[in-house]
């Protein structure tokens, strides 16, 4: 008999440029490998169930078949994704000792196989896409599998805990037990649990509160056949949570900013939206191009122009103190190092920034950043002219698109660039859109990308793991004006938390167009309707409005949520209720008269807004200037 030999997930190599070029090696096919006779029994295909009753042996591995080229394949099993790195041919999961395969079985049960190759060994050099098969397996002749638990429901217990109930199911093989995996809305990772088959209840215990969380009613049978029935819910919110809107205004010389000081606003939302504070930042900064924020380091950071003048030019970052308001440094950068600071983002660990270097200039790459200092890591590079970035839920992908006004290669036009966060290099491109890209924004399991495009009202929808455009999407006989008047028409979109609802920018109509996107695995997008906003200087119906004189223009434009996503917040100030899609209230902070005497100010406005979560004077959660899903 064959003994298990052990083996070990060699480190992955850090690496930190990216050339423009990609090499990309393949894995072909996922090969079941007897480890007994080290022959291939069988091509694993995605969805193959395998009865180990009916094969010859129980000794078993899985050969990784590729491209010529490929210096080292990565495996990935179930929730671990570096189970295994080989590094010599033939890639096997279980390893090899020169052809002669170790002997590994599977537990009954689903599964999803994962097999990453690269050009180098030790994961290095070019990564290519990877493979991916998800299986089932059994030991038996029984073909009949579970049905999915029905009338699931998550109720909360306290600001920590949420009870499950459902309906057991009425056919299919008995059910031996129930897995129950949950999901954050953040970078933590999954946690499971189990009761037996009998049971139609569980309690989640010891979670984050306000907190959405992803959870996945999971019957399996003593075959280990597997149905499942997913539902989303949210923890409430403690006593002394605080959850505050931050508004960024900087001046610049653009219409509705010259009289505006550098500053922060500060809304309290579970208060009816009312100002608390003005946090000041400092003299000479201008024009901010994003904003971002970590709750792990409870550190804010903006980008700003050295001039007001609102043109490709220098400038730097700024990093802000949460817990005490105060400045903690300000970079500038050298147009050598960044020629154009844009609208970045950071990863949720708070150690790391992407930084475009400007949607107006003929550069293209990205800048990777120290968090902690501003220091500059390393470059990424892809189209030109790079502007809306956006990194993932749990940190391991980042999203790139630039304005493509300078020169690159014909395959990166019109396209969105998946970075992986290890390495920092570009590991796929989405697309081609139907024009230049402008804001997007992405799910919470990083899997689709919904973005909007030059000279169109609408949207379109991108699968990150092919690559490929999934739907086309305008309102529901929607005619565009022609000639076209050029330029982005939807300048602005947001996907809820919970992922229901998509809000598009509408500036012909000015407005937003709403679709309910909840069964976009199975369905095209269903169209809900329309929220009118306010046109520049004027109220709701239309009237010109005192209070509306420091407006911008070419609103409603950027939207984003609350991380509840009961309230929607357009750059124009507007606060949309999500459950009637209605403009229940408009952002308005207080200032300071000539006589020192505190006053309304005109109404708010800005492209720069983000929730921040606070309890016992912590960060403890913050939201997305791009109004991303947390569905994980």
């Amino acid at each position: 008999m064959r003994r298990m030999k052990c083996f070990v997930v060699e480190p992955l190599e850090r690496r930190q440029l990216l050339a423009t070029t990609i090499v990309t090696p393949t894995v072909t096919a996922l090969k079941l490998i007897n480890a007994d006779t080290n022959q291939a029994i069988e091509t694993i295909g995605n969805g193959a169930t395998i009865d180990l009753s009916k094969l010859p042996t129980k000794h078993l591995n899985v050969q990784a078949i590729t491209s010529a080229g490929v210096g080292s394949v990565k495996f990935g099993y179930d929730a671990k994704l570096n189970y295994h790195l080989e590094n010599v041919a033939p890639f096997a999961l279980a390893g090899d000792n020169s052809g002669d395969y170790n002997a590994w079985t599977p537990t009954t049960g689903s599964h999803m196989l994962r097999a990453t190759p690269f050009s180098l060994v030790k994961a290095a050099g070019v990564q290519g896409t990877t493979k991916k098969v998800s299986f089932t397996v059994v030991n038996g002749s029984s073909t009949s599998s579970p049905a999915t638990p029905k009338s699931v429901v998550a109720t909360l217990a306290g600001t920590s805990g949420i009870k499950l109930t459902w309906s057991a199911p009425t056919s299919g093989s008995a059910v031996a037990k129930y897995i129950i995996d949950y999901f954050p809305g953040s970078n933590a990772p999954m946690k499971s649990i189990s009761v037996a088959g009998p049971a139609t209840s569980a309690s989640l215990s010891g979670l984050s509160s306000f907190q959405v969380y992803s959870i996945y009613v999971i019957a399996v049978d003593s075959a280990g056949k597997r149905a499942s029935t997913h539902v989303t819910t949210m923890t409430a919110a403690t006593a002394t949570t605080k959850r505050y809107l931050y508004l960024l205004d900087l001046p610049k010389n653009v219409t509705g900013f010259t009289n505006e000081k550098p500053q922060i606003e500060v809304f309290d939302i579970a208060n009816g939206h009312k100002w608390v504070k003005n946090i000041p930042l400092p003299s000479g900064i201008y024009g901010s191009r994003g904003i971002a924020a970590s709750a792990a380091t409870q550190r804010l950071y903006l980008t700003f122009y050295n001039t007001p003048v609102d043109i490709y030019q220098t400038g730097g970052l700024l990093c802000l103190d949460l817990k005490t308001d105060k400045v903690l440094w300000k970079r500038k950068y050298d147009q050598s190092v960044i020629p154009s600071p844009d609208r970045f983002d950071i990863t949720p660990d708070g150690k790391k920034i992407y930084m475009p270097v400007g949607e107006n200039g003929p550069d293209n790459f990205w800048e990777v950043l120290d968090a902690s200092n501003g220091d500059p890591l390393g470059r990424i590079t892809f189209v030109t002219a790079p502007h809306n970035t956006i990194v993932s839920t749990d940190g391991t992908r980042a999203f790139f698109e630039g304005q493509e006004k300078g020169a690159q290669p014909p395959e990166l036009k019109h396209t969105i660039g998946v970075v992986d966060t290890a390495s920092d290099k570009i590991i796929q491109r989405i697309g081609p859109f139907r024009d230049v890209v402008r804001p997007f924004t992405i799910n919470g399991k990083a899997t689709l990308v919904f973005a909007t495009v030059n000279n169109w009202v609408g949207f379109q929808v991108g699968d990150v793991a092919s690559g490929k455009i999934l739907y086309t999407v305008a309102p529901p006989g929607y005619v565009l004006p022609n000639p076209l008047p050029g330029g982005a028409l939807s300048h602005g979109i947001a996907l809820s938390p919970d992922e229901k609802y998509l809000y598009v920018d509408d500036d012909l109509k000015i407005g937003i167009q709403v679709w309910d996107v909840s069964k976009i695995a199975t369905q095209a997008p269903t169209y809900v309707g329309f929220v009118k906003t306010r046109a520049s200087g004027k109220n709701l119906a239309g009237q010109k409005d005192p209070n509306a004189s420091n407006d911008a223009t070419g609103v409603p434009a950027w939207i984003t949520f609350s991380r509840d996503g009961k309230y929607a917040y357009p750059e124009s100030g507007e606060i949309i209720d999500i459950a009637t899609r209605k403009v229940i209230g408009q952002l308005r902070a207080k200032t300071v008269d000539a006589l020192g005497n505190v006053i309304d100010a005109p109404y708010s406005h800005s492209r720069f807004v983000l929730e921040i979560d606070f309890d016992g004077g912590n960060v403890i959660h913050v939201a997305n200037q791009f109004g991303v899903g947390r569905v994980r």
